[in-house]
């Protein structure tokens, strides 16, 4: 009975780095459709959410040396 066990869980994990796996590949083909930096920002937080459930979530860049821009941002409506 145990050894049914974890193969029951092998399979659990292994689904589960699956879909990570591919959500990352469909993220990473529509990152390359566009050199639109705020279409790209978008596309990675919309991504992000099948990998990391989020309610909110934002991008900031690094504008010089110390000073945090936010350049996307979703859920904060």
């Amino acid at each position: 009975m145990r050894q049914t066990d974890s193969k029951s869980d092998w399979e659990v994990v292994t689904r589960h780095y699956a879909l990570r796996a591919d959500a990352m590949y469909v993220a990473t083909a529509a990152l390359t459709e566009s050199l639109d930096l705020e279409k790209v920002l978008d596309t990675i937080l919309f991504y992000l959410q099948s990998l990391v459930p989020y309610d909110s979530a934002n991008v900031m860049l690094l504008e010089g040396e110390s000073h945090l821009s936010v350049q996307a941002l979703r859920g904060y409506e």
